[in-house]
């Protein structure tokens, strides 16, 4: 399996495009009606964390049965934008697709708005590149600690 680039997505070769949520691959084909910029739910404003401080209980009752009303809607799959530090949690995103049925995407970026508030120091200090191959690096582990992608693909 590989991992598809923007610029491959719903193009035809050996291996379809396939598309990474946070309950696994999906073709890319199979994303439907997409809201492309979301925030099922986010900190901002909150000081900058990584550490979640969501009442997670709270957030499982009030958000699934909206995702499960946009899901009934047609909406297949959502991008949520909530970048790291800003509230990004990828294992509650997993909880509230698989309790809705929607297809969440997240994302490895940071939110340089706000005078760069939410950007780590690692992050200002990186060349663009890096970043990339770092949130590329955290997207591969991930993936091959949950089974999704081989050692090496």
């Amino acid at each position: 399996m590989a991992i598809a680039s923007a610029s491959r997505i719903g193009t035809t070769g050996a291996q379809p495009a396939v598309i990474q949520s946070v309950t696994g691959p999906i073709p890319a084909s199979g994303l439907g009606m997409t809201l492309t910029h979301e925030h099922v739910f986010s900190r901002f404003g909150v000081d900058p964390s990584d550490a979640s401080s969501y009442d997670e209980a709270e957030l499982r009752a009030t958000i699934a049965p909206y995702l499960s009303y946009l899901h009934a809607l047609g909406v297949r799959t959502i991008a949520d934008a909530t970048a790291m530090r800003f509230g990004r949690h990828p294992r509650l995103l997993q909880d509230l697709s698989r309790a809705s049925g929607m297809q969440i995407l997240t994302n490895t970026g940071v939110y340089g708005a706000a005078a760069d508030r939410y950007v780590p120091d690692d992050a200002r200090e990186a060349a663009p590149a890096q970043r990339a191959d770092a949130g590329i690096r955290a997207v591969r582990d991930a993936m091959v600690a949950k089974g999704w992608l081989a050692e090496g693909d």
